[in-house]
Protein backbone atom coordinates (compact mmCIF):
# COMPACT_ATOMS: atom_id res chain seq x y z
CA UNK A 1 0.00 0.00 0.00
CA UNK A 2 3.06 2.26 0.40
CA UNK A 3 5.05 3.87 -2.42
CA UNK A 4 1.99 4.47 -4.61
CA UNK A 5 2.38 6.85 -7.53
CA UNK A 6 -1.26 7.76 -8.03
CA UNK A 7 -4.79 7.07 -6.81
CA UNK A 8 -8.31 7.11 -8.20
CA UNK A 9 -10.48 8.90 -5.65
CA UNK A 10 -13.95 7.40 -5.25
CA UNK A 11 -15.38 9.12 -2.15
CA UNK A 12 -14.37 11.78 0.36
CA UNK A 13 -16.04 13.56 3.24
CA UNK A 14 -14.93 16.14 5.83
CA UNK A 15 -16.30 16.63 9.35
CA UNK A 16 -15.15 19.29 11.83
CA UNK A 17 -13.82 18.53 15.33
CA UNK A 18 -13.37 21.49 17.67
CA UNK A 19 -13.20 20.70 21.42
CA UNK A 20 -14.53 24.20 22.18
CA UNK A 21 -17.85 23.20 20.61
CA UNK A 22 -20.54 21.09 22.24
CA UNK A 23 -20.48 18.54 19.43
CA UNK A 24 -18.67 17.85 16.17
CA UNK A 25 -19.95 19.52 13.00
CA UNK A 26 -21.09 16.69 10.75
CA UNK A 27 -21.39 17.19 7.00
CA UNK A 28 -24.72 16.17 5.51
CA UNK A 29 -23.17 14.42 2.53
CA UNK A 30 -19.79 13.55 0.94
CA UNK A 31 -17.70 16.06 -0.97
CA UNK A 32 -18.34 16.62 -4.64
CA UNK A 33 -15.23 15.27 -6.36
CA UNK A 34 -14.08 18.27 -8.33
CA UNK A 35 -10.65 18.63 -9.90
CA UNK A 36 -9.50 20.74 -6.94
CA UNK A 37 -10.82 18.26 -4.34
CA UNK A 38 -9.21 15.31 -6.12
CA UNK A 39 -5.86 17.12 -6.35
CA UNK A 40 -5.97 18.07 -2.64
CA UNK A 41 -6.82 14.53 -1.49
CA UNK A 42 -4.53 12.78 -3.96
CA UNK A 43 -1.43 14.73 -2.96
CA UNK A 44 -2.06 14.31 0.76
CA UNK A 45 -2.66 10.56 0.45
CA UNK A 46 0.43 9.96 -1.67
CA UNK A 47 2.64 12.21 0.45
CA UNK A 48 1.45 10.59 3.70
CA UNK A 49 1.85 7.00 2.50
CA UNK A 50 5.34 7.75 1.20
CA UNK A 51 6.40 9.48 4.42
CA UNK A 52 9.44 7.89 6.04
CA UNK A 53 7.69 7.77 9.42
CA UNK A 54 4.85 5.45 8.42
CA UNK A 55 4.51 2.20 10.37
CA UNK A 56 2.68 -1.02 9.67
CA UNK A 57 0.20 -1.65 12.48
CA UNK A 58 -2.51 -3.97 13.73
CA UNK A 59 -5.47 -3.40 16.01
CA UNK A 60 -5.25 -4.73 19.56
CA UNK A 61 -8.49 -6.56 18.82
CA UNK A 62 -11.03 -6.83 16.03
CA UNK A 63 -13.56 -5.64 18.59
CA UNK A 64 -12.12 -2.19 19.31
CA UNK A 65 -14.35 0.60 18.05
CA UNK A 66 -12.22 1.84 15.14
CA UNK A 67 -11.50 -1.72 13.99
CA UNK A 68 -15.23 -2.53 13.90
CA UNK A 69 -15.91 0.60 11.86
CA UNK A 70 -13.09 -0.11 9.40
CA UNK A 71 -14.06 -3.75 8.89
CA UNK A 72 -17.68 -2.72 8.28
CA UNK A 73 -16.50 -0.07 5.81
CA UNK A 74 -14.30 -2.51 3.91
CA UNK A 75 -17.01 -5.17 3.71
CA UNK A 76 -19.67 -2.71 2.54
CA UNK A 77 -18.65 0.67 1.14
CA UNK A 78 -22.29 1.83 1.36
CA UNK A 79 -21.68 2.45 5.08
CA UNK A 80 -18.97 5.01 4.22
CA UNK A 81 -20.99 7.96 5.51
CA UNK A 82 -22.22 6.36 8.74
CA UNK A 83 -18.78 5.06 9.67
CA UNK A 84 -17.17 8.43 8.96
CA UNK A 85 -19.62 9.97 11.44
CA UNK A 86 -18.89 7.32 14.08
CA UNK A 87 -15.13 7.73 13.70
CA UNK A 88 -15.44 11.52 13.90
CA UNK A 89 -17.53 11.34 17.08
CA UNK A 90 -14.90 9.08 18.63
CA UNK A 91 -12.17 11.63 17.90
CA UNK A 92 -14.33 14.46 19.27
CA UNK A 93 -14.95 12.62 22.58
CA UNK A 94 -11.22 12.04 22.91
CA UNK A 95 -10.48 15.71 22.20
CA UNK A 96 -12.82 16.78 25.02
CA UNK A 97 -10.64 14.94 27.55
CA UNK A 98 -7.18 15.74 26.17
CA UNK A 99 -5.33 18.73 24.77
CA UNK A 100 -5.66 17.81 21.08
CA UNK A 101 -5.61 20.50 18.36
CA UNK A 102 -8.82 21.36 16.52
CA UNK A 103 -9.10 20.33 12.90
CA UNK A 104 -11.07 18.48 10.27
CA UNK A 105 -11.46 14.74 9.87
CA UNK A 106 -11.07 13.73 6.24
CA UNK A 107 -12.25 10.25 5.21
CA UNK A 108 -11.43 8.89 1.77
CA UNK A 109 -12.07 5.82 -0.34
CA UNK A 110 -9.79 5.31 -3.32
CA UNK A 111 -8.21 2.75 -5.63
CA UNK A 112 -4.42 2.34 -5.87
CA UNK A 113 -2.54 -0.43 -7.66
CA UNK A 114 -5.87 -2.16 -8.37
CA UNK A 115 -6.71 -2.29 -4.65
CA UNK A 116 -9.59 -0.50 -2.97
CA UNK A 117 -8.20 1.41 -0.01
CA UNK A 118 -9.61 3.52 2.78
CA UNK A 119 -8.10 6.35 4.77
CA UNK A 120 -8.76 8.69 7.65
CA UNK A 121 -6.69 11.84 8.04
CA UNK A 122 -6.75 14.47 10.75
CA UNK A 123 -6.20 17.89 9.20
CA UNK A 124 -4.88 20.14 11.97
CA UNK A 125 -5.56 23.80 11.38
CA UNK A 126 -2.65 25.91 10.18
CA UNK A 127 -2.21 29.64 10.66
CA UNK A 128 -2.35 31.36 7.28
CA UNK A 129 -2.35 35.02 6.35
CA UNK A 130 -4.30 37.25 4.01
CA UNK A 131 -4.35 40.97 3.27
CA UNK A 132 -7.14 43.30 4.27
CA UNK A 133 -7.68 46.63 2.49
CA UNK A 134 -9.06 49.61 4.41
CA UNK A 135 -9.07 53.40 4.05
CA UNK A 136 -7.81 55.86 6.65
CA UNK A 137 -8.40 59.53 5.94
CA UNK A 138 -8.66 58.73 2.23
CA UNK A 139 -5.40 56.78 2.33
CA UNK A 140 -5.46 53.18 1.20
CA UNK A 141 -4.13 50.88 3.96
CA UNK A 142 -3.14 47.24 3.42
CA UNK A 143 -3.03 45.14 6.60
CA UNK A 144 -1.93 41.57 7.24
CA UNK A 145 -4.50 39.39 9.00
CA UNK A 146 -3.96 35.88 10.34
CA UNK A 147 -6.43 33.09 9.65
CA UNK A 148 -6.49 30.49 12.42
CA UNK A 149 -8.45 27.76 10.65
CA UNK A 150 -6.59 27.20 7.42
CA UNK A 151 -6.22 23.59 6.31
CA UNK A 152 -2.78 22.13 5.46
CA UNK A 153 -1.80 22.95 1.90
CA UNK A 154 -0.86 20.18 -0.53
CA UNK A 155 2.79 21.01 0.11
CA UNK A 156 2.54 20.41 3.86
CA UNK A 157 2.80 17.07 5.61
CA UNK A 158 0.01 15.69 7.77
CA UNK A 159 0.70 14.37 11.26
CA UNK A 160 -2.05 11.85 11.95
CA UNK A 161 -3.31 9.41 9.28
CA UNK A 162 -4.31 5.78 8.93
CA UNK A 163 -4.81 3.82 5.72
CA UNK A 164 -6.41 0.43 5.27
CA UNK A 165 -6.97 -2.22 2.64
CA UNK A 166 -8.18 -5.80 2.66
CA UNK A 167 -5.41 -8.39 2.95
CA UNK A 168 -5.56 -12.17 2.19
CA UNK A 169 -7.62 -14.41 4.45
CA UNK A 170 -9.91 -11.56 5.51
CA UNK A 171 -7.06 -9.79 7.23
CA UNK A 172 -6.38 -6.07 7.20
CA UNK A 173 -3.32 -4.19 6.00
CA UNK A 174 -2.91 -1.03 8.04
CA UNK A 175 -0.40 1.80 7.58
CA UNK A 176 -0.26 4.56 10.22
CA UNK A 177 1.46 7.93 10.18
CA UNK A 178 1.81 9.39 13.66
CA UNK A 179 4.10 12.41 13.87
CA UNK A 180 4.57 13.37 17.51
CA UNK A 181 3.33 16.64 18.90
CA UNK A 182 3.10 18.15 22.36
CA UNK A 183 -0.08 17.19 24.20
CA UNK A 184 -0.17 18.91 27.60
CA UNK A 185 -3.08 17.11 29.27
CA UNK A 186 -2.45 13.69 27.78
CA UNK A 187 0.38 12.02 25.92
CA UNK A 188 1.91 12.07 22.48
CA UNK A 189 0.57 8.64 21.53
CA UNK A 190 -3.12 9.51 21.76
CA UNK A 191 -3.70 8.78 18.06
CA UNK A 192 -2.26 5.27 18.15
CA UNK A 193 -3.05 4.21 21.70
CA UNK A 194 -6.33 5.96 22.49
CA UNK A 195 -7.99 6.60 19.14
CA UNK A 196 -6.95 3.72 16.89
CA UNK A 197 -6.00 1.30 19.70
CA UNK A 198 -3.32 -0.36 17.63
CA UNK A 199 0.30 -1.45 17.94
CA UNK A 200 3.31 -1.23 15.64
CA UNK A 201 4.39 -4.21 13.52
CA UNK A 202 8.09 -4.59 12.80
CA UNK A 203 7.89 -5.38 9.08
CA UNK A 204 10.61 -5.44 6.41
CA UNK A 205 10.17 -1.73 5.70
CA UNK A 206 10.73 -0.75 9.33
CA UNK A 207 13.67 -3.12 9.73
CA UNK A 208 15.39 -1.87 6.57
CA UNK A 209 14.74 1.79 7.34
CA UNK A 210 15.87 1.56 10.98
CA UNK A 211 18.98 -0.48 10.16
CA UNK A 212 20.16 2.23 7.77
CA UNK A 213 19.39 4.90 10.37
CA UNK A 214 21.12 2.95 13.17
CA UNK A 215 24.30 2.46 11.13
CA UNK A 216 24.43 6.17 10.26
CA UNK A 217 23.90 7.21 13.89
CA UNK A 218 26.66 4.85 15.09
CA UNK A 219 29.02 6.03 12.33
CA UNK A 220 28.54 9.70 13.18
CA UNK A 221 29.17 9.03 16.87
CA UNK A 222 32.11 6.63 16.65
CA UNK A 223 33.89 7.55 13.43
CA UNK A 224 33.67 11.34 13.51
CA UNK A 225 37.47 11.56 13.55
CA UNK A 226 37.98 8.78 10.99
CA UNK A 227 36.30 10.11 7.86
CA UNK A 228 37.94 7.57 5.56
CA UNK A 229 36.77 4.61 7.66
CA UNK A 230 33.32 6.16 8.02
CA UNK A 231 33.07 6.41 4.24
CA UNK A 232 34.01 2.73 3.86
CA UNK A 233 31.41 1.69 6.45
CA UNK A 234 28.66 3.69 4.74
CA UNK A 235 29.58 2.43 1.28
CA UNK A 236 29.69 -1.19 2.41
CA UNK A 237 26.30 -1.04 4.13
CA UNK A 238 24.75 0.84 1.19
CA UNK A 239 26.09 -1.74 -1.27
CA UNK A 240 24.57 -4.54 0.81
CA UNK A 241 21.17 -2.89 0.99
CA UNK A 242 21.19 -2.18 -2.74
CA UNK A 243 22.32 -5.64 -3.82
CA UNK A 244 21.24 -8.19 -1.19
CA UNK A 245 17.78 -9.58 -0.50
CA UNK A 246 18.66 -10.58 3.07
CA UNK A 247 20.94 -8.85 5.55
CA UNK A 248 22.81 -10.93 8.14
CA UNK A 249 23.99 -8.78 11.04
CA UNK A 250 26.96 -11.07 11.76
CA UNK A 251 28.02 -11.23 8.11
CA UNK A 252 27.83 -7.50 7.57
CA UNK A 253 29.74 -6.79 10.80
CA UNK A 254 32.48 -9.25 9.83
CA UNK A 255 32.85 -7.80 6.34
CA UNK A 256 32.62 -4.12 7.21
CA UNK A 257 35.06 -4.35 10.12
CA UNK A 258 37.46 -6.93 8.75
CA UNK A 259 40.31 -4.40 8.83
CA UNK A 260 39.23 -2.70 12.07
CA UNK A 261 38.12 -5.51 14.44
CA UNK A 262 38.30 -3.22 17.47
CA UNK A 263 35.22 -1.41 16.12
CA UNK A 264 33.24 -4.56 15.43
CA UNK A 265 31.91 -5.17 18.95
CA UNK A 266 30.85 -1.55 19.39
CA UNK A 267 28.94 -1.75 16.11
CA UNK A 268 27.26 -5.05 17.06
CA UNK A 269 26.22 -3.66 20.44
CA UNK A 270 24.68 -0.59 18.79
CA UNK A 271 22.61 -2.55 16.28
CA UNK A 272 21.64 -5.07 19.00
CA UNK A 273 20.18 -2.23 21.07
CA UNK A 274 18.13 -1.26 18.00
CA UNK A 275 16.74 -4.81 17.76
CA UNK A 276 19.25 -6.40 15.36
CA UNK A 277 20.84 -8.96 17.67
CA UNK A 278 23.81 -11.13 16.83
CA UNK A 279 22.84 -14.04 14.62
CA UNK A 280 19.68 -12.40 13.30
CA UNK A 281 18.87 -11.44 9.74
CA UNK A 282 16.07 -9.59 7.99
CA UNK A 283 14.60 -9.26 4.53
CA UNK A 284 15.52 -6.05 2.74
CA UNK A 285 12.51 -4.05 1.57
CA UNK A 286 13.48 -3.53 -2.06
CA UNK A 287 10.67 -1.03 -2.60
CA UNK A 288 12.01 1.19 0.18
CA UNK A 289 15.56 0.86 -1.16
CA UNK A 290 14.46 1.71 -4.69
CA UNK A 291 12.58 4.81 -3.54
CA UNK A 292 14.81 6.12 -0.75
CA UNK A 293 18.29 5.17 -1.98
CA UNK A 294 18.23 6.53 -5.50
CA UNK A 295 20.53 9.34 -4.44
CA UNK A 296 22.62 10.36 -1.49
CA UNK A 297 23.91 13.60 -0.06
CA UNK A 298 27.24 14.32 1.60
CA UNK A 299 27.55 17.28 3.98
CA UNK A 300 31.08 18.16 5.03
CA UNK A 301 32.29 20.05 8.09
CA UNK A 302 33.70 22.63 5.68
CA UNK A 303 30.20 23.65 4.60
CA UNK A 304 30.13 21.84 1.25
CA UNK A 305 27.17 19.74 0.10
CA UNK A 306 27.53 17.12 -2.64
CA UNK A 307 24.37 15.45 -3.91
CA UNK A 308 23.96 12.90 -6.68
CA UNK A 309 22.74 9.50 -7.77
CA UNK A 310 24.32 6.48 -6.04
CA UNK A 311 25.85 5.45 -9.35
CA UNK A 312 27.73 8.75 -9.49
CA UNK A 313 29.47 8.15 -6.15
CA UNK A 314 30.37 4.58 -7.18
CA UNK A 315 31.85 5.60 -10.55
CA UNK A 316 35.59 6.24 -10.16
CA UNK A 317 35.59 8.01 -13.55
CA UNK A 318 33.35 10.71 -12.11
CA UNK A 319 34.00 10.77 -8.36
CA UNK A 320 36.83 9.66 -6.05
CA UNK A 321 37.87 10.05 -2.43
CA UNK A 322 41.54 10.84 -1.92
CA UNK A 323 43.06 10.17 1.51
CA UNK A 324 45.51 12.77 2.78
CA UNK A 325 47.21 10.74 5.52
CA UNK A 326 46.29 13.19 8.28
CA UNK A 327 42.77 11.90 8.87
CA UNK A 328 41.23 14.17 6.24
CA UNK A 329 40.10 13.36 2.72
CA UNK A 330 39.54 15.24 -0.52
CA UNK A 331 36.42 14.67 -2.57
CA UNK A 332 37.28 14.88 -6.26
CA UNK A 333 34.56 15.46 -8.89
CA UNK A 334 35.95 14.57 -12.31
CA UNK A 335 35.17 15.51 -15.88
CA UNK A 336 33.10 18.63 -15.20
CA UNK A 337 32.36 20.48 -18.45
CA UNK A 338 29.78 23.00 -17.27
CA UNK A 339 28.49 24.44 -14.00
CA UNK A 340 25.16 26.07 -13.14
CA UNK A 341 25.19 28.26 -10.03
CA UNK A 342 22.01 28.76 -7.97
Amino acid sequence: MRYIKDILLEKAIIHIVDPNSDEPIIAAKPLKITEEVEEFVRKHVIKSLNDDETISSRFLSDQVEVASSIFSWIQDDEVFYNQSVALTERMFKLMKTKDIPSGDMLFVQYVADEQRCFGLMKLDYQVSYMHNITFSEDDLVVELISQEIGLPSVGQRLKKCAFFTKAPENQLEMIVLDKKEKVEDGHQDFFVQDYLECVKISDDTLKTRNFKKTVEKWTQKNLADHIDIASEVRDSVNDKLLSEKTISVEAIAAEVFEQIPEMKESFKEAVAEAGYRDGTSFEVDQNWVEKKMKSKQIRTDTGVVIKGEFDFFNDSQRFTIRKNGDGTVDYVIKGVRNVVER
